[in-house]
């Protein structure tokens, strides 16, 4: 995926900071991160773009951070990402070709929660998206 980003002219800039391990499945988790990113990628214009991974503990918990220099998800949009055959890929301007099905962030969503843990996507300042992803504790 590394050298997709760089292909897209896409930084990717990880901050991990020391976190609790945390029992998940790693192939399913694997796979809703890799679906963050696709969007992450899918939202930034070919000219230059900026992917930001933060990883880090918050307080027993793991929290995992994707931002992205994308066009973002509209306001009125913000509360139906999660749910089935919502999609905005259509929308975004430049980014021909690109279409969703609008099932990725549905079923991840499950996905995350099956693993005690939440996910939610938020706006900042008109621009760009924070998709955070909060998974709890589990001892092994």
């Amino acid at each position: 995926m590394k050298l997709q980003l760089h292909k897209n002219n896409i930084e990717l800039v990880r901050k991990y900071k020391k976190a609790p391990h945390v029992n998940v499945n790693r192939e399913e988790m694997k796979q809703v991160f890799l679906n963050l990113i696709v969007n992450a990628r899918d939202s930034m214009s070919a000219e230059r773009g900026r992917l930001e991974i933060r990883v880090e503990r918050v307080k027993k918990h793991v929290g995992v951070c994707f931002s992205d220099t994308g066009m973002g998800i509209e306001k009125e949009d913000l509360n139906k990402v999660f749910e089935p055959f919502c999609t905005t890929k259509e929308a975004l301007g430049g980014n021909e070709g690109i279409s969703g099905t609008g099932l990725g962030l549905y079923v991840f969503y499950g996905v995350v929660q099956s693993h005690g843990g939440t996910i939610e996507v938020e706006r900042e300042g008109g621009k760009g998206r924070v998709e955070e992803i909060g998974i709890k504790y589990a001892a092994i």
